[in-house]
C-alpha cells in the first residue's frame, strides 16, 4: 500500500510540475491538493461501507488525528489558493491529509 501511495505521490508531482508550464504561457498557477481520508459519499462507498462498525471506529482511530477531514476543509485549502494570499506559492503540492501522507500504511497496520 504504502508503494502504491508513494507512486501515485510521484505521478501528482510530475503532473503538477508538468502543468505550471500554464504559468509560463498564459499566467495560471497550478497547484495540486492531496487530501487525505475524507468524508465524502465516494471515501464511504469505496471504503467505510465495507467496513462494520466497529472496524470503522478502529479506522479512524488510526488516522493521524483520529478523525475524518470535513471536504469543508479541502474546499477552505482551494480557497486560500485562489486568494491573494497564495501569491508567494508556484506549482505547490499540497498535502492535506492531517499526516496521513507522511505515513500512509499507519491505517492498515494492526
Amino acid at each position: 500500500m504504502s508503494l502504491l501511495c508513494n507512486n501515485i505521490k510521484s505521478v501528482t508531482i510530475s503532473q503538477n510540475e508538468f502543468f505550471n508550464i500554464f504559468k509560463l504561457i498564459w499566467g495560471i498557477d497550478v497547484f495540486a491538493v492531496c487530501p487525505g481520508a475524507t468524508n465524502t459519499k465516494m471515501f464511504e462507498a469505496s471504503t467505510l461501507d465495507k467496513m462494520s462498525m466497529d472496524q470503522r471506529e478502529q479506522f479512524v482511530q488510526r488516522l493521524p488525528k483520529q478523525r475524518l477531514i470535513a471536504p469543508e476543509e479541502i474546499a477552505n485549502i482551494v480557497v486560500f489558493l485562489v486568494s491573494e494570499f497564495a501569491a508567494p506559492l508556484h506549482g505547490a503540492v499540497l498535502d492535506a491529509s492531517m499526516g496521513l501522507g507522511v505515513r500512509p500504511g499507519v491505517i492498515t497496520e494492526a
